[in-house]
């Protein structure tokens, strides 16, 4: 499916002060396609223009003008999931322009590069390379035509016509007849799009340290040599986050299973349902046969549990965006994962997603979009296919006579024909002759019956390896990286790779597979002191957060009960609150404060945060009920927020602020409780305004421009303003000045990154809705109609999102601001509101 599309472009790797490899780069550029595709896309009428110095301030004009058409149209910047080096996907104009997509800065250069060659510019892309990163922008020499192939100041030509290399970088910015542009300043959501800000912004790129080199390509050279065109793709690919190829530790090749990759190469569109016992090679060959379907690029998705599957929904999603997120909640990326699945169903491009261990059916799972055309999805299973109706069931059978022809009786006895146990019998026998020794003398009836007799063998004969595996038998199995393994016990994970136990997945990531997990907890020596040191290590305990489950926090929970200490026993806490819920954490939580308090740990300190963590869970326990608390447990929460706060040290943290939060929203319900309009309750609104406001320019300052939780905070903001406009009339425009801001400024973000019909999305929607009503009725606003409608607009907007995704009590938030709304349009209009109200109530059989 990959041959209709334009190609992949890997740019080079490696500085080469020679032979660069950027040439290729031009044939992406289309002047001609954007012309003919996209003919309204740029003003016309631009062309008038001399060259020389006369030209200098028409082709600044020129620029400017298709500049600004260029920002208008709102494309977003994505950074690349992957390196240019290892290969990228180039989005074409036309699906840029039409779609309002999401380009990289690669794309967005190529788009503008050809509005400006079609507008006679001299124009050339900018490439800066990084051992980590590159970055890809233009730039125009002023009153010269296309094809000049005048080099700017400070640049060398390469052994490549039409490329040079930036040797002197101040000369190179320093050039006047030069007007440099990073497309990626004037995208969707900038605060400064001018074009003006875009020449600073890449000026100071270009003299960082961040990158290596900086090279130039005239593009009009390089198509003129050669670099031809590309016509425009008949077929585009969806997906730009890359699958990792399957790394195999052996040379096994089995004539059964060559069978099957015929089978799903034939197939090779549409749902295939991959099933089969475990252990036999299901995941492996579903990657392999992903990643040769579209260029390698594609999804692999976790199907065991619905935490794991929306988990790696909102990876896949985060890395479609090129965006990385710590500190993300389960609420967070709920959403992250509902835009995965929007994105999937709402495009035709080509998309290939693997569903691995999805093994019991799609009940579980919120289920994935139907392919169509190109678009293939590849379900791995032990389960029944014909639960996956509609699909391609491909059997995948234990090894058969003809596989094992070549393996010793022994190893056939133990294997019960898994490639999984055959590879890791082999890879021990290799490393100690003694592997294959004592091994039983009948056949063991399953996997798991062999994977019993494999870390037996593996611990009589290297028993120092055998505590490293127990720890890893606490990780979530699939995604075990290097760094983890090496910060639990350096070194070993190589060892247990060698011995068979660990396989490959990555260059440095290695999975256990699920049946030897199961075999090593179960057979654990000491399963406490394993899970200890697991929860304990920050690297490993990340892992567990964003990758873990249910099912595995409850192997935790197993293992430390009765035992663990207070830092193993606050994370698992934590885990269990992520999993399932803060309710089912507070036993946990209580038990680790008990062990914390009585150490009394250092401010600062690991154990003082892990003290802290318990802290606060009891304080949002207290604000989530749904009951009124006791005046006396309003004042033991606020009193352990303010113990964790001082427990995190000094300086500002994240953490801080979630503790302050929390705080002020405990605050809020107790306001609502003081007399109504008093003094002492506009005094306290005052001061949680201004802890509300304080909060949220801290997280601004730590976290970074576009994270979920920064808007949170800013969310935050607008409810207790909404409440002082009616405590305080007289300072309504001030307060529902800041109200409307907070909401404009939420909804726009929420809009952008969250899915379609987000609740997230709605609570904005009925936030505006909300300062609509008091706006008209305090008389702030100057188009009370403009006003009203779009009020109406947004609450009817956030109702219908809310009744399709119903969350407790928001369906009647939003039909209580439509009623207010209407009842003032009923009084504006001379009309009987409370007898309307009246009415309503009386046809209800509510009293009035």
């Amino acid at each position: 499916m990959a041959d209709e599309q334009w190609p992949i472009w890997t740019a080079p790797a490696q500085p080469d002060l020679h032979r660069d490899g950027y040439g290729g780069i031009a044939r992406f550029v289309v002047p001609a396609v954007l012309e003919e595709r996209l003919p309204h896309a740029f003003p016309l009428g631009l062309r008038a223009r001399s060259v020389g110095p006369d030209g200098y301030e028409t082709d600044r004009r020129v620029a400017s003008g298709l500049w600004a058409a260029y920002a208008a149209h709102g494309i977003s910047y994505t950074a690349p999931a992957w390196h240019p080096a290892e290969g990228q996907r180039v989005r074409d104009p036309e699906w840029l322009w039409r779609n309002s997509g999401s380009g990289t800065c690669l794309d967005l250069a190529l788009l503008l590069a050809a509005a400006l060659l079609n507008e006679d510019l001299d124009t050339s892309l900018v490439l800066l390379r990084g051992r980590a990163s590159a970055h890809a922008a233009l730039l125009v020499q002023l009153g010269s035509a296309p094809g000049a192939a005048d080099l700017p100041m400070g640049v060398a030509l390469t052994s490549e016509a039409g490329v040079g290399r930036v040797l002197d970088r101040e000369l190179f910015v320093d050039e006047q007849d030069v007007l440099f542009l990073d497309p990626t300043t004037a995208a969707a959501g900038s605060s400064d799009p001018s074009m003006e800000r875009s020449s600073a912004a890449l000026t100071e790129l270009i003299l960082s340290d961040r990158y290596d080199d900086v090279h130039v390509v005239d593009v009009a050279v390089r198509q003129r040599l050669g670099d031809m065109p590309l016509p425009p793709p008949a077929r585009r690919g969806a997906l730009r986050n890359r699958l990792a190829v399957p790394l195999l530790p052996g040379a096994w090749t089995f004539p059964s299973r060559a069978r099957v990759r015929g089978t799903l190469a034939t197939h090779g569109r549409g749902t295939i349902v991959l099933h089969g016992p475990e252990g036999t090679g299901k995941s492996t060959l579903a990657r392999q046969f992903a990643v040769a379907a579209d260029h390698g690029f594609g999804w692999l998705l976790a199907g065991e549990s619905r935490r794991t599957y929306q988990a790696s929904l909102a990876r896949a999603e985060l890395a479609e965006r090129g965006q990385e997120m710590t500190d993300l909640d389960p609420g967070i990326e709920a959403e992250l994962a509902d835009a995965a699945l929007d994105r999937l169903a709402g495009t035709t491009g080509d998309w290939v997603v693997v569903l691995d261990n999805a093994n019991e059916g799609p009940e579980p799972l919120r289920r994935l979009p139907e392919p169509r055309d190109n678009q293939i999805l590849v379900v791995t299973t032990t389960g029944d296919p014909g639960l996956w109706p509609g699909g391609t069931a491909v059997p995948l059978a234990p090894l058969d006579a003809e596989d094992l022809d070549d393996v010793n009786d022994a190893l056939g006895r133990v294997t019960a024909g898994s490639p999984l146990l055959l590879g890791a019998f082999t890879a021990l026998a290799a490393l100690d002759d003694r592997a294959l020794e004592l091994l039983p003398v009948s056949s063991v009836p399953d996997v798991e019956a062999g994977a019993r007799v494999y870390w037996e063998r593996l611990r009589a004969l290297h028993p120092s390896w055998c505590e490293m595996a127990e720890r890893l038998a606490f990780l979530p199995p699939d995604s075990i990286t290097q760094a983890v393994a090496d910060r639990l016990q350096p070194g070993v994970a190589a060892q247990l790779r060698a011995a068979g136990l660990l396989t490959a997945s990555t260059d440095d990531t290695f999975a256990l597979h699920r049946v030897f997990g199961r075999v090593i907890r179960s057979r654990s020596q000491a399963p406490a002191l394993a899970a200890s040191d697991v929860l304990e290590s920050p690297l490993a305990f990340e892992a567990l957060v964003g990758l873990g489950d249910t099912h595995l926090t409850a192997q935790l929970v197993n293992a430390l009960r009765g035992h663990g200490d207070s830092l193993a026993l606050a994370r698992l806490g934590a885990l269990q609150e992520f999993h399932d819920g803060l309710l089912d954490s507070l036993a946990t939580y209580q038990e680790a404060e008990k062990l914390l308090t009585h150490i009394a740990p250092e401010p600062g300190s690991e154990l003082a945060g892990a003290l802290a963590d318990c802290l606060h869970a009891r304080a949002r326990e207290v604000n989530q009920r749904s009951s009124r608390p006791r005046p006396e447990e309003f004042r033991e929460a606020e009193a352990a927020l303010a113990r964790a706060v001082m427990l995190r040290g000094r300086g500002p943290s994240v953490e801080k602020e979630k503790h302050r939060a929390i705080g002020a929203l405990l605050r809020q319900r107790q306001a609502s409780g003081l007399a109504e309009g008093s003094p002492e309750q506009i005094a306290e609104y005052r001061e949680i305004a201004a802890e509300l406001d304080g909060s949220w320019e801290r997280r601004r300052s730590m976290l970074p421009e576009g994270h979920p939780l920064v808007d949170r905070a800013l969310f935050n903001r607008a409810g207790v303003r909404i409440k002082l406009a009616q405590l305080e009339p007289q300072r309504a425009p001030e307060h529902l000045g800041i109200a409307e801001a907070v909401y404009r400024q939420t909804l726009a973000f929420r809009q952008r990154f969250y899915a379609t019909g987000s609740p997230l999305t709605a609570a904005s929607q009925a936030g505006i809705a909300t300062w609509a009503y008091y706006a008209l009725l305090y008389a702030t606003t100057d188009d009370p109609q403009a006003t009203y409608l779009e009020g109406l607009d947004q609450a009817v907007a956030s109702l219908r999102i809310r009744m399709a995704r119903p969350v407790p009590g928001d369906i009647a938030k939003s039909a209580r601001t439509l009623t207010k709304l209407g009842l003032l349009q009923v009084q504006g209009s001379k009309g009987d509101a409370a007898a309307i109200a009246r009415e309503g109530l009386k046809e209800l059989g509510l009293p009035d």
